[in-house]
């Protein structure tokens, strides 16, 4: 199911459709078991979807409903990270491998591979069994589930989204601004999730206006890989500081280097791509989206 509205009926059933649409695409990759690993990898994507959709949608859900959902969705992706964590540094590695080709950096970025599969396949063997935890998932899931056809809605037409969206989007650019002013991984860390949050809610949205929003939704996807590359490097470098067994000081040192190396080439072209998509002031880009709502319940003959 797509993620994004629909607008054939009232905009309440539509919220909840979406809604369910992410809890049954859960629980369809979860109950594969090819590959459990990548069924979790997949699963949290959609619990990802499902707390931004409870972001945008917060005035018309309520900030009770709100925070319970996003909170549950929360706790049960993180309860299924550890597998998923080990492999991404992993990959973190490999991508800086693909970009520093000195023998001596391969060298170093090949001892660090070796150490963090090692590392990996500790973690999986103390985690228990995946299947048993991805059942008792399933089965909570089915609760959730029914939880959503209960939840109200305190507010109709554009005003159930745009201040949601106003007010992530105004945090997204807060974030923005105190990354440009520090190389502190917080800040980075912090406008990583708003922006995503920010491509979500566009795609949600994306039928006020699919040629302009389908464009600005790719270059929010562009935005939000590179930040997500950043932000990878970051959690590379905490895990290398916190356990320093994996590598002797001299490969250390220089992994340090090429992550200095990467982060500016992440984020010197970030903040230039963030200063266009965030150019607007919040209330002028709330406005927007209600005459793009307006328009578009028209064309569809609802008068919500």
């Amino acid at each position: 199911m797509a993620f994004r509205l629909d607008g054939k009926g009232p905009l309440a059933d539509d919220i909840r459709k979406l809604a369910r649409g992410r809890v049954d695409a859960a629980v369809e990759v979860l109950a594969d078991p090819r590959d459990p690993h990548e069924s979790v990898h997949q699963a949290r994507k959609r619990f990802k979807e499902m707390r931004a959709l409870v972001r945008l949608f917060r005035p018309a859900l309520g900030g009770r409903i709100a925070r319970r959902e996003n909170t549950w969705y929360r706790d049960h992706a993180r309860a299924l990270s550890g597998y998923r964590d080990a492999q991404a540094v992993i990959e973190t590695v490999d991508a800086l491998a693909g970009q520093f080709r000195l023998p001596a950096q391969q060298e170093a970025l090949q001892a660090c591979r070796q150490a963090l599969v090692r590392r990996r396949d500790r973690l999986v063997e103390e985690e228990g069994s995946l299947a048993e935890q991805i059942a008792g998932l399933i089965d909570e899931l089915a609760i959730a589930r029914e939880r959503i056809g209960s939840w109200p809605m305190k507010a109709t037409g554009a005003a159930a989204f745009t201040g949601g969206f106003r007010r992530y989007y105004a945090d997204g650019a807060r974030a923005m601004q105190q990354s440009h002013l520090t190389g502190a991984p917080e800040p980075w860390h912090e406008w990583r999730k708003r922006v995503k949050d920010y491509w979500y809610h566009v795609q949600i949205l994306r039928p006020l206006w699919p040629p302009v929003l389908k464009a600005l939704q790719a270059e929010l996807k562009s935005l939000s890989d590179l930040l997500g590359d950043d932000h990878d490097l970051d959690v590379l470098e905490t895990l290398l500081a916190q356990e320093p067994e994996h590598l002797d000081e001299l490969h250390r040192r220089m992994i340090h280097g090429m992550i200095a190396q990467q982060h500016e080439a992440l984020r010197v072209p970030a903040l230039r791509l963030g200063q266009r998509l965030y150019a607007d002031r919040p209330g002028a880009v709330s406005r927007r989206l209600q005459a793009w709502w307006t328009v578009w319940r028209e064309e569809q003959g609802q008068k919500e």
